[in-house]
């Protein structure tokens, strides 16, 4: 026992002092961050404002396309041809033309000028003012007036409760894709750190050293156990920031209660602080979720869903060569990248039996239940999936430890996935 402390203190002092891993522990929740954040605020702000003169002889559409999602529209009574030559010097991107002829009925002969390509979401902006237009205008036909058809567009919301208390699916949604990620990542990345110092010591001939003194299956297990220390110590560093973040942006805006009323007159004006109302909807939204169960989750699935891999990982860098065997990296990424992409299902349909299988299955949940876990599945569930990653992670360990102890020690040729096999047998 006391050899394996000492191998697990090596690994995480050693590793815990690496700028690399201070980089990686307070950069992490920025990239996290980023990569959650940014493509939106990238769909949002990224793209100018296209400002689209409209020739509108059919007088069908003019004032009824608004301006909006970076797109304005202006409407002049001149010829096409003039405007063609001419739109770019009135400031505008493009010409947009109904011919006089048009009809409801039969919505062709709309054409659409520039010299440069319409973006996706400008072009579905425009063909769907179009559309709305239209759609109006055949109700209107039919003696269906303005009014019912305000009425019969109106969308219907409507409150989710889940069990006692109020849901909230788009947090759930938000809350599954940041915990499959963040496991997603950790797993490959602690992994490929267990598997690359397998190989150094192997390469370096350091194993030899080592195993005159402990036992193949010590050596392995304590640098497993070390670098998944590191891992809790990089979570735990992580919760306070997040906690810090949290409560640094409630005390930015400060207390509410006292001005509910301006508040909730601002916010029927549609003119809420951006600062108060994020924060309001993160509280909000935290508020719905079982915040407790989702960290106690990620934390539990984190460190036997990185056990069990860890495990696969070690032993293929003790049987591959100086180089990963690409072929046997596959067999322990493979698993990991089909659960990210079953967490997407788990997120969309949390009850199917396709999430609740990928949720039990030990190759599978790590990733896929903490998705899961924001949707509160059935607790037997839960307790189910958690049994049989623990038994995973044992079997896991077992099987790793039979290749490793004879794979750590040979050199000059990597190990075949048959050569495994057999090794697993002696």
């Amino acid at each position: 026992m006391n050899k394996i402390l000492t191998i697990i203190r090596r690994e995480y002092i050693t590793r815990a002092r690496s700028r690399v891993f201070i980089i990686v522990t307070f950069l992490m929740p920025v990239i996290i961050a980023a990569f959650t954040v940014v493509p939106f605020l990238i769909i949002r702000y990224g793209s100018d404002t296209e400002k689209i003169a409209v020739i509108d002889q059919s007088k069908m559409f003019t004032g009824k396309l608004k301006n909006q999602d970076n797109v304005e529209f202006g409407f002049y009574d001149a010829p096409f041809d003039s405007m063609k030559r001419h739109y770019a010097e009135k400031g505008f991107t493009g010409v947009l033309f109904v011919p006089a002829d048009f009809s409801p009925d039969k919505p062709e002969g709309i054409k659409y000028f520039s010299n440069d390509q319409l973006g996706l979401g400008t072009e579905d902006n425009i063909s769907g003012q179009l559309t709305e237009v239209v759609t109006r205008l055949r109700l209107e036909k039919v003696n269906v007036t303005p009014e019912v058809i305000d009425q019969l567009s109106k969308p219907v919301h409507f409150e989710t409760i889940v069990g006692s208390k109020e849901g909230n699916t788009g947090a759930a949604a938000a809350v599954g894709y940041f915990a499959g990620f963040l496991l997603y990542l950790l797993l490959i990345f602690y992994g490929m750190q267990v598997m690359r110092g397998v190989m150094e010591e192997k390469t370096n001939r350091i194993a030899e050293v080592i195993v005159s003194s402990v036992k193949p299956f010590q050596m392995m297990f304590g640098k497993i156990i070390g670098i998944a220390l590191l891992g809790l110590t990089q979570f735990a560093v992580w919760i306070i920031m997040g906690i810090a973040a949290v409560t640094l942006l409630q005390g930015m805006v400060g207390d509410t209660s006292g001005i509910q009323d301006q508040m909730k007159t601002m916010q029927e004006m549609n003119t809420q602080p951006g600062m108060v109302q994020m924060v309001n909807t993160l509280n909000e939204s935290l508020n719905t979720l079982p915040v407790g169960l989702i960290v106690f989750g990620v934390v539990f699935y984190f460190l036997f869903g990185y056990l069990m891999y860890s495990s696969l990982f070690a032993a293929i860098g003790a049987a591959s060569g100086d180089e990963a065997d690409q072929s046997l990296t596959f067999i322990a990424t493979m698993p990991i990248i089909i659960s990210f992409f079953l967490s997407f299902n788990a997120m969309n349909a949390p009850n199917s039996s396709l999430s609740v299988f990928s949720s039990l299955f030990p190759l599978t949940s790590p990733i896929v239940m903490p998705a899961r876990l924001a949707y509160e599945p059935p607790p037997s569930q839960i307790i189910l999936s958690m049994i049989f990653l623990i038994a995973g992670f044992l079997f896991m360990v077992w099987l790793a430890g039979k290749i490793y102890r004879t794979g750590i020690l040979m050199y000059g040729k990597k190990g075949s996935l048959k050569e495994m096999v057999k090794w697993i047998r002696y």
